[in-house]
């Protein structure tokens, strides 16, 4: 749908005027702002007569009238009509519509009377809305400025549309353009229609003429005055045709219009600044976490509770520190990653003088570079005009694999007159994107030429640092229910404040007194050490991950891996290994494939068009050492087969300007000398050599050469990929017609099946007609030449893996661009499915002049319901299983069938998704999609991939795993070392353990809070509190000490088939809570009510007269003196007394043994006995705590101001603690954490609501006896064309 149709802000800023007319600026006319994918507006209507003709694109004094429209009036008269046409509002605009980084841009102006209003609010309120208005930018903007027309606008307000709806704000700057090219009327006009950016395509030629524009986020948008809009400026990498980079670019830019440009893009540089310390210092300190933290200490400060202070005060300068060196340091090292290109010399061509070698921050989109033969990172995107170039795209792809870029095609030179525009995604193969390492040059003539699309933040590589420097917020749920949390206490907080408002008053305290104990509760009930609780788990996770090889640049996402319930993985390089061994080969002659089982590898020698295939058809390359291969390890693989050798020809290519060969392969002394094989071969005695490559697409799923055999002077094509898709390029004449039983054949088996094709042009091609041939004339009429069989060994970890996930109910799928036999007997022989499972293969085909739309389902294995019973497979998809579930069964499709299910059926799509267990022949895009289907259906999705093809897979899971150690692992979350799979069970133990210890950190510091809430409002009530070494030796000594030992606890070993609780506000977790809470209060309401019958309970007794006799074990009876008031008298001593004493030791127990409930280790975690340094400080808190009340000592009672009490009442409280322990231990274990206990209540309660998208989905086709179609027999036909 289109975005305008939505009901935002933006409706009311795109649609059209409602009378229909057509206002000055254009701006509600969509005849005037047409979009690139709507058809041309029909010429206007004759105008009245008188009224002034509308501004023209190539008039000068028009366009410089229309760039000044904001001078003019907003309104406007109708022809021959006394109304005014109403105008779209011009407050806000909406910019990248339909992109990611959407957003509504509003206009504001400057206000000094409300600039110098909110001055004087600001420092009457001592810097408090200075925070404010770093955090909520639209309230600087309503303070600061008044809203306006976006064409006057000096400040903007931009918020995202997405739902993050995160607000901006930025100053609108002013450029002037200095030069006017010397050219002629003709070429100022050829320039217009070049660029994409109306306004660098309009007024690039014209001097003096301001520019107004903003940046974001490293991002230019400049003001359209046509559009009354900033647009984002962008390169020559959107609508500019493939013919105009080659006819209108290919001799370079003049000096003046470069200069023109230069001050339009800025300089071509990854500017990261290493911010100073004091900006890196205000931003962590302007963090409500910090201002809080700065209020409690003041607080604290008053009531003399100095200790605790100052103790938060080193920890807080520590956390400072720490965190400014470390984002200091992540700064510097992207800073220095980026740098290196931004000081590149580089040689351009200039039109209409000779070329000059200038720095590469001087580059603009249209500057002609010359690629240099030497290694060198490229400074910014070009695309290839002639010549080959090898480069490494490591830092972008993650694959080290060497890959060649070709020029691209001049059309019309060809002879193809539809002209196609430049897409940079249809394109990529000629393309030479920033950061990429050159390591070979093949130049077509004297060098190889360049034309740049992009520069500085726009290319590919600083895109990757804007993701890095403003990465896109991550709406983690545990943080939301974090919020929703401390909502909760903020809650509890007031209530504890009009609390300890009314008992205060009532006891006549003076109101200081009053105010600060009422916000002392604010502070306790909301521990400003929360969220660094919360978090250390996840600290502790990373270092046992790092420690494994498993290296995290999201720590957050690690928590996401403990919610994994579905995995995906690549094939190749994935499950099985990197390198391939050749099987063997099968050629096709005569319709007939001819090759023996018992010799079948040595049937490579022959053939002589298989050979030639084989030995030519890749992508190889020689290092800098001129001897060692470098190359994809499939085609090392094949081409090694051949016994053949390869030469550069760089050197005779620079001499001559024809298409020479620049690669020449061949025969090697042994095989041509070899009797045997001399009549074979002797036709390539001299070799073959490589005219042009049309590299591999996974799109295409092929690759193809067009080659010159150098003894016959002949040019041949070579084709070499998927054998489906190289029979479609091939003659019926040439395909065996036992063609699909042979492939499947050796697919059923598990090998790589390669097809190979071959096409004599016999005069068809000319060889000065190579360069600009385009790929579909040279891969049609081919003729099919054989089969070469690769076999790919699965990887010996990938069994154990996949056991140990299905065990853990965790779904396995397979992703993979390979055949789909190959693939089903790859998931056999790894596990993922079981060998008495049904498989069905899912076969989609698009409409016809005769037919529908189909989808068929066929079982690929003999289905008996006996076996299947006896399955050794669990059911991934288990969960809320029927009484008598049907047996597993699975899915497999390819991409193809996939994207048409996805058109013509989308009903279907969920449950074929669900379903399925294989996807082969899948694109990088399919895979991208399946990833986003199968999220819609509720899954937590991980991937795990090796390659480039997986690139946006792993970025759209939730969990993104790359095997690659590479600079592309910052595309994925997680890069392991290990190059197998066995990190995926690792992240998902370690994710569940850090999972369960956020939650548990977070429930003790809410226990934490509320227990010392509890207690300071029972001795409120007596208009008591705790003394200050109390409070520091439950805050300090206590809570910090276990808040950072307790979250060591290690992953448990094994994983088991339930997940933990991921919703922190779940019904569970707040029982749990809730529970303890209650628990925790009874207990200390119990001491506080039973200590005051004792006999010898006196309220306000500092003196310890209670044991002061010799019956010190049931303590002395002691009278209770009131003044006349009946106000306790002794009014001086609010700390030393007996509820005081009773209340603390009771509370001090409950955090210890609230902290050993919590850290209970199974299922998850390991128990806690392996958390060494945990259990020492339980040990030693308990020791020392009872210590205290058991052996009382006169100094340390002093120093903790308790008062003496009997021994009989110690015996008391002892008691009370080990009943709360024993209660808390049963609350927790028998209730909160019974699995099977929760899932019975949810099912009960409400069986199907309490289940995600897909759990409700099996359910329902569980109950569906036509489910799944019948196979063979029937197709699903489509309802809709």
């Amino acid at each position: 749908m289109p975005k305008k149709d939505r009901t935002n802000p933006r409706q009311a800023a795109e649609q059209p005027n409602p009378t229909g007319g057509r206002d000055s600026t254009g701006a509600g006319s969509s005849k005037d702002d047409p979009s690139p994918d709507q058809p041309k507006a029909p010429p206007p209507a004759p105008r009245p007569k008188g009224e002034a003709a509308p501004a023209s694109g190539t008039d000068q004094h028009s366009i410089t009238e229309l760039l000044a429209i904001h001078d003019q009036p907003e309104k406007r008269q109708f022809a021959g009509s006394g109304d005014t046409e109403p105008q779209a509002p011009l407050h806000y605009r909406v910019v990248n519509v339909g992109e990611g980084n959407e957003m509504v841009i509003y206009g504001y102006c400057w206000s000094w009377w409300r600039a110098m209003l909110s001055t004087l609010v600001t420092i009457l309120s001592g810097g408090l809305f200075i925070m404010a208005f770093y955090w909520r930018p639209e309230w600087y903007m309503k303070c600061f400025c008044y809203p306006c027309n976006l064409q006057d606008a000096e400040y903007v307000l931009m918020k995202t549309t997405d739902e993050f709806q995160e607000w901006h704000r930025q100053k609108v700057k002013f450029m002037y353009l200095k030069y006017s090219p010397q050219t002629d009327r003709k070429d100022k006009e050829a320039l217009e229609d070049v660029d994409e950016f109306s306004l660098l395509r309009k007024n690039i030629s014209f001097t003096g003429i301001q520019i107004r524009y903003l940046e974001h986020q490293s991002i230019r948008y400049i003001w359209d005055p046509n559009k009354r809009s900033f647009i984002v400026l962008r390169g020559l990498e959107q609508n500019v045709s493939c013919s105009d980079l080659h006819k209108k670019y290919l001799d370079g830019l003049v000096y003046q219009e470069s200069q023109n440009r230069k001050l339009i893009y800025g300089p071509n540089i990854i500017a990261v600044q290493v911010p100073p310390y004091w900006k890196l210092l205000g931003k962590e300190i302007l963090n409500p976490f910090y201002a809080f933290q700065a209020f409690s200490v003041i607080l604290w400060f008053v009531e003399a509770y100095y200790p605790y202070a100052v103790a938060i005060i080193v920890m807080s300068i520590c956390s400072i520190a720490l965190s400014l060196y470390t984002a200091r340091k992540q700064y510097t090292m992207l800073h220095e990653m980026v740098q290196s290109h931004n000081s590149t010399r580089v040689t351009v061509l200039r039109k209409g003088s000779a070329s000059e070698i200038i720095s590469s921050s001087e580059l603009v989109p249209g500057d002609v570079i010359i690629i240099p033969q030497q290694e060198m990172i490229l400074p910014c995107d070009v695309v290839l005009m002639n010549g080959a170039v090898v480069v490494n795209e490591s830092m972008l792809t993650g694959e080290s694999v060497p890959v060649t870029k070709t020029p691209l095609p001049d059309i019309c030179e060809a002879g193809n007159y539809n002209d196609p525009i430049f897409r940079l995604e249809d394109y990529k193969r000629h393309v030479l994107f920033c950061g990429t390492l050159i390591i070979q040059v093949r130049p077509y003539e004297h060098y190889a030429k360049a034309v740049v699309i992009r520069t500085g933040f726009l290319t590919t590589k600083g895109q990757l640092v804007r993701s890095i420097l403003f990465p896109r917020p991550v709406d983690f749920k545990l943080f939301r229910d974090a919020k929703r949390f401390v909502v909760c206490l903020v809650l509890a907080a007031v209530v504890g404040f009009v609390y300890t408002i009314i008992i205060s008053s009532i006891r006549g305290e003076p109101i200081p007194e009053i105010l600060l104990k009422a916000f002392d509760v604010i502070t306790i009930v909301v521990p400003p050490a929360l969220p660094a609780a919360v978090t250390v788990g996840v600290v502790y996770a990373q270092r046992r991950l790092k420690r494994r090889g498993i290296y995290c640049i999201s720590p957050h996402r690690i928590n996401l891996c403990g919610q994994l319930d579905l995995v995906c993985f690549d094939k190749t390089g994935t499950l099985t290994e990197n390198g391939m061994d050749l099987f063997g080969v099968v050629r096709a002659k005569n319709k007939n494939f001819v090759y023996s089982n018992e010799d079948l590898k040595m049937q490579v020698f022959n053939e002589d068009e298989v050979l030639a295939a084989m030995a030519t058809c890749h992508s190889l390359t020689l290092a800098s050492s001129q001897t060692t291969l470098q190359g994809d390890p499939l085609d090392l693989t094949i081409f090694r087969a051949t016994n053949w050798v390869l030469e550069e020809m760089i050197s005779q290519a620079r001499r001559v300007k024809r298409a020479n060969p620049l690669i020449i392969v061949k025969p090697t002394r042994n095989i041509t000398s070899d009797t045997s094989t001399t009549s074979l071969i002797c036709r390539f005695r001299s070799g073959i050599g490589i005219l042009r490559q049309f590299p591999f697409s996974s799109a295409l799923q092929r690759m193809t050469v067009i080659a010159k055999n150098l003894d016959e002077q002949s040019l041949v094509a070579y084709c070499k990929g998927a054998p489906e898709t190289i029979v479609k390029l091939c003659t019926k004449e040439s395909v065996p017609d036992d063609f699909l039983e042979v492939m499947e054949s050796f697919t059923q088996c598990g090998y790589r099946v390669i097809g190979l094709a071959f096409r004599e042009f016999k005069g068809a091609l000319k060889e000065s007609d190579i360069k600009n041939v385009n790929r579909e004339f040279v891969e049609q009429n081919m003729t099919f030449t054989g089969l070469v069989i690769l076999e790919n060994k699965l990887k010996k970890v990938t069994s154990m893996v996949f056991s140990e996930l299905l065990k853990a109910e965790i779904r396995v799928v397979m992703i993979t661009g390979d055949s789909t036999l190959t693939a089903i007997q790859v998931a056999k022989e790894s596990g993922m499915i079981g060998l008495t499972e049904r498989i069905i293969r899912v076969k989609a085909k698009l409409p016809t002049a005769a037919s529908e739309a189909t989808v068929t389902w066929r079982t690929v294995t003999p289905f008996h319901r006996e076996e299947l019973r006896g399955s050794p497979q669990p059911g991934p998809l288990s969960g809320a299983t029927p009484k008598h579930p049907k047996p597993r069964i699975h899915f497999v499709i390819d991409g193809p069938s996939l994207s048409v299910i996805e058109d013509k059926f989308p009903e279907l799509l969920p449950k074929v998704t669900l379903y399925g267990t294989v996807f082969a022949r899948m694109s990088p895009d399919m895979k991208t999609k399946l990833i986003k289907c199968l999220q819609s259906l509720d899954y937590v999705v991980g991937m795990c991939g090796d390659g480039a093809n997986d690139c946006g897979a792993l970025k759209t899971a939730h969990v993104g795993i790359s095997l690659s150690q590479l600079e592309a692992s910052v595309a994925s979350p997680f890069t392991s070392k290990l190059p197998t799979i066995e990190c995926v069970p690792i992240l998902i133990k370690e994710g569940r353990a850090a999972l369960v210890t956020s939650f548990c950190a977070f429930k003790y510091m809410a226990l934490y809070s509320m227990i010392q809430y509890v207690s300071v409002l029972i001795l409120y009530y007596i208009s008591s509190n705790l003394g200050n070494w109390e409070f520091l030796y439950e805050d300090l000594f206590i809570t910090s000490a276990i808040a950072i030992t307790m979250s060591r606890n290690k992953a448990y070993e094994h994983l088991v088939s339930h997940r933990p609780n991921a919703n922190l506000v779940s019904p569970q977790l707040l029982l749990s809570v809730l529970m303890h809470i209650a628990l925790c209060s009874t207990f200390q309401m119990l001491g506080f009510l039973l200590v005051q019958i004792q006999p010898w309970y006196n309220p306000w007794d500092q003196g310890a007269r209670a044991c002061a006799s010799n019956n010190t074990f049931y303590g002395t009876p002691l009278p209770h003196p009131r003044n006349n008031s009946g106000i306790l008298f002794n009014m001086q001593w609010k700390i030393s007394n007996y509820v005081n004493t009773t209340v603390f030791f009771v509370s001090v127990f409950q955090y210890i043994t609230i902290a050993f409930v919590f850290s209970m280790g199974k299922p998850f975690r390991k128990p806690i006995s392996t958390n060494y340094l945990f259990l020492a400080v339980l040990v030693i808190l308990y020791l020392f705590t009872l210590f205290l009340m058991l052996f009382p000592s006169s100094n340390l009672d002093t120093f903790f101001e308790f008062v003496c009490i009997p021994y009989i009442w110690r015996i008391y409280i002892l008691l009370m603690v080990v009943g709360h322990f024993a209660l808390s231990v049963f609350l927790e274990e028998v209730l909160t954490n019974n699995h099977r206990l929760w899932n019975w209540l949810s099912r009960m309660n409400c069986p199907s609501a309490s289940l995600v998208k897909h759990k409700r989905l099996h359910q329902e086709l569980q109950d569906d006896p036509c489910w799944p179609p019948h196979t063979t027999l029937t197709s699903h036909k489509a309802t809709v064309q």
